[in-house]
């Protein structure tokens, strides 16, 4: 490739991250306050609820990560190592349903989360959001990859199932879990819609729900740049898991795709 030819790309490539990042830069700079930089920030974390609102996020975007991995892993374990009657058709359906939107399947969730008495909860938003269809498939593709010949020998020397699956496949697929750590993450952590449903108390609200109510109602918050801040804070989390997971994130799609 000429040398003209690499330039415009990596002209083009810079305009596009540019143009990516100007939301971003835009919203940090009009957080700051000039007087006080940090006024904003400050006054966010006093703010009555965002506290409890980050904290709420912080569980349960961890907690359903954790066990979308455990959940994920077994199923697509099941799915690589095991020739079962009706593999292929379990397969085929887990397949189908994905291609259903997901909004098509609030009613019924809600219907069920209600008659198990788990409306108003934690678990109504964990459980859910840690069956994961995708994250399974992915994790039956990565798996295949685990020789026959190594579980054998883990079994003759008195492995379990669970320890054939706790330590040499998941090892294995340790770019795997990289990757569904962080569309888990992002996903619970972005989560509107049904944590908005389930949850009604406003001290289980998550940060989303709760910035979405104070953007209705700016009188209450009574100052943009504290909502802009909030809104900066509120991205932390999910940026700094993407900065330390986007290596394995990347080898994990490559590997399963």
């Amino acid at each position: 490739m000429k040398r003209s030819a690499v330039a415009l790309l990596h002209f083009a490539l810079i305009a596009l991250a540019s143009a990516a990042l100007f939301p971003l830069v835009w919203l940090v700079a009009s957080s700051i306050d000039r007087a006080t930089p940090a006024r904003h920030y400050i006054a966010t974390f006093h703010r009555p609820g965002f506290t409890t609102w980050f904290v709420n996020s912080i569980f349960i975007a961890s907690a359903t990560t954790v066990l979308t991995i455990l959940v994920s892993s077994l199923g697509g374990f099941a799915l690589a190592k095991y020739r079962f009657r009706g593999r292929r058709v379990v397969m085929g359906l887990m397949l189908a349903t994905m291609l259903l939107p997901a909004h098509l399947l609030l009613p019924g969730m809600f219907d069920l989360v209600a008659r198990l008495g788990l409306a108003d909860t934690y678990a109504a938003v964990i459980v859910p959001g840690a069956l994961s269809l995708f994250a399974t498939l992915l994790y039956a593709r990565s798996m295949r990859s685990v020789s026959d010949d190594e579980l054998d020998a883990a079994r003759l020397d008195g492995a379990r199932e669970w320890r054939l699956w706790w330590d040499v496949a998941l090892p294995s697929s340790a770019p795997t879990t990289a990757a569904v750590l962080l569309m888990t993450f992002l996903g619970s952590w972005n989560g509107f819609i049904w944590p908005q449903l389930v949850l009604q108390s406003e001290s289980k609200h998550t940060l989303p729900i709760g910035l979405a109510n104070l953007s209705a109602l700016p009188g209450q918050f009574g100052d943009l740049g504290l909502l802009l801040a909030s809104t900066a804070l509120a991205i932390l989390p999910a940026a700094a898991l993407f900065f330390a997971t986007q290596r394995g994130f990347i080898s994990g799609l490559s590997r399963t795709i």
